[in-house]
């Protein structure tokens, strides 16, 4: 130390020199060099995987936003079959019954009511195997687009759900007012709880 200071003291170009001298050798054990070498390499294929995965971010993005608009207009379209399908096979269920009591008041012969009961069971057959049908294609195809809406859409389904109950409010308000129908306010009504409770169970399957 004291041989420093006097190098010091003696000559500054000598100093600067025995601190280079003592740089380079650290740089040398420590190879700093080399490893800013290697840290530049890996900053590099970070940032060109970074790009990449944005480029393909957008792409899927892009795609997954055309599946859930296709979902969610199909299966809105699935929810009113479901209900008229619904509709028909109680209307169904009413003939059997009313057939029924045909037979037993002695209205109709008992061949008249087996030839109607075998249409309207064979109907209503037809009828309950659809809406099974169709509601296990509807279940079976919202298992697979469900994760694309969660990395999609998760965060918009908060304020979203805020927007749809503000419209179910002033679906409620128009409809005290007699602005709109018995008939379209149970429609619309339906619509927008739907909309809320698919959303509602985004936001559950993505916390």
């Amino acid at each position: 130390r004291r041989q420093r200071q006097m190098c010091i003291r003696d000559s500054p170009e000598a100093a600067i020199k025995h601190e280079e001298g003592l740089a380079r050798e650290l740089i040398q054990e420590k190879g700093v060099e080399e490893l800013e070498e290697q840290v530049s390499r890996s900053l590099e294929s970070i940032q060109k995987l970074a790009l990449e995965l944005s480029e393909k971010w957008n792409t899927y993005e892009e795609g997954a936003r055309s599946l859930i608009k296709m979902w969610e207009e199909t299966s809105m379209q699935g929810s009113h079959v479901l209900r008229a399908l619904s509709d028909v096979i109680s209307l169904y269920e009413k003939l059997l019954d009313n057939i029924k009591l045909l037979l037993e008041s002695g209205r109709i012969s008992e061949n008249a009511f087996n030839e109607l009961r075998e249409e309207i069971e064979s109907n209503l057959s037809n009828y309950r195997q659809m809406r099974e049908s169709l509601e296990r294609n509807l279940k079976n195809v919202e298992r697979l687009v469900i994760p694309h809406i969660q990395r999609v859409k998760a965060s918009e389904a908060k304020p979203e759900i805020g927007k749809l109950r503000l419209s179910l409010m002033k679906l409620e308000q128009l409809f005290k007012e007699g602005k709109v129908s018995q008939d379209v306010y149970e429609k619309m009504r339906k619509e927008l709880e739907e909309r809320i409770k698919r959303l509602e169970y985004i936001l559950g399957e993505s916390a």
